[in-house]
């Protein structure tokens, strides 16, 4: 429903992507970590040098 709704208020998605959203998804192991860490590192990934977001 959404991805019918974004594409018709914004057309150029049609062209531009063949869909919004896909059934695949992501899955990782972390390790012997906190899940405090996990979620700084999520929260901060950005903010290192070198990763999209930080100007460069």
């Amino acid at each position: 429903f959404t991805s019918r709704v974004l594409r018709e208020e914004f057309p150029h998605l049609k062209s531009r992507m063949p869909t919004l959203w896909s059934s695949s998804y992501f899955a990782a192991s972390v390790g012997a970590v906190s899940a405090a860490t996990v979620e700084k590192y999520i929260n901060t990934q950005w903010e290192r040098p070198g990763k999209k977001g930080d100007g460069s």
